[in-house]
């Protein structure tokens, strides 16, 4: 049974955008709009407890960038969801950290779109090709190598948690990831280097199709299997040698950032690109239900809010 597209669905059985933005430039318009809120929140910095309007202005403002902010992540969320070919704003922006390729990371450029969306369309294309021409079903090819590669993906996260511990400084903690990195590292690239090498490996299997297609003695259906296996092992072979070598350099890259941050003595969010920790002047309990010394806090914090605003007081 054929799958419809999305222009061949019924309006009703699509998401329905048009309540949060009317369209896409009203959502990047909006997006532009919010990068002022960090200088508007700044603005107000010791004018919270100055007056009964400081307070005001600041919680007016929290409620608008907070409506602000949720319409924004609701609709990107919900873009993501509502078609494949938002593929190729991922396309785009991955291309865009690339210094020479930075345009494409504006979505309004038509030129990129167009291109982008090819790439996209060709990716998901190629796989609906492989399940249709290959005998044994091309899309099984990757089967064999989702294992492999999902756990690569498992541990190039450790790497990156390992050194993000390494550089706040927390040496005592950094064993939590990298226990988890090792044993990750050892079972899985143990694995693909026997699917690499030996009797074990995708290449070995092509060998074996190989010389049973040259032998002669398959026809028909039987030799036509044979190709696709043949295909399916090489495609297989070729992307674990792939996967092992990227994760190599990856893990070696973590390392030495790692034994740089270590050596050079230096760490905390300063020697990060995260933003540095601010402790809050709010008060508030420390869970759910607030136990009977913080009801207390709270009482003496709100007495203390309430004078500084009634002396007109800025807040420190």
């Amino acid at each position: 049974m054929p799958v419809a597209s999305r222009d061949q669905i019924d309006p009703q059985y699509q998401w329905d955008l048009s309540n949060i933005f009317a369209s896409d430039d009203a959502f990047l318009a909006a997006l532009d709009a919010a990068k002022a809120y960090p200088a508007r929140i700044a603005a107000l910095k010791g004018t919270v407890a100055s007056s009964a309007q400081g307070l005001l202005a600041f919680l007016k403002l929290d409620d608008e960038v907070d409506v602000a902010l949720g319409k924004l992540a609701n609709y990107a969320q919900r873009k993501s969801d509502e078609d494949t070919r938002v593929a190729r704003y991922q396309i785009g922006e991955m291309l865009g950290n690339v210094r020479k390729l930075k345009k494409f990371a504006d979505p309004t450029w038509k030129p990129g779109n167009i291109i982008t969306t090819l790439i996209a369309t060709a990716l998901w294309g190629g796989l609906l090709w492989m399940g249709v021409s290959d005998a044994n079903g091309g899309i099984n090819a990757m089967v064999p190598i989702f294992g492999i590669s999902n756990q690569l993906l498992a541990a190039a996260c450790f790497v990156l948690i390992t050194v993000c511990v390494a550089k706040m400084g927390y040496w005592k903690h950094l064993w939590i990831p990298v226990v988890p990195l090792v044993w990750d590292i050892a079972v899985t690239f143990t694995a693909d280097f026997q699917k690499i090498f030996g009797p074990l490996s995708y290449f070995t299997t092509a060998s074996k199709y190989q010389a049973q297609i040259d032998s002669g003695e398959l026809t028909g259906e039987a030799l036509t299997n044979a190709k696709a296996a043949l295909s399916n092992a090489y495609l297989d072979g070729v992307l674990s040698v792939f996967f092992l070598v990227m994760m190599g350099v990856f893990v070696v890259v973590g390392i030495v950032v790692v034994a740089r941050t270590f050596a050079a003595g230096k760490y905390g969010a300063e020697t990060t690109s995260e933003e540095p920790f601010v402790e809050s002047q709010w008060f508030a309990p420390s869970s759910l239900v607030a136990t009977a010394l913080e009801k207390k806090v709270q009482r003496e914090y709100s007495a203390k809010l309430h004078e500084l605003v009634r002396n007109g007081q800025v807040a420190a």
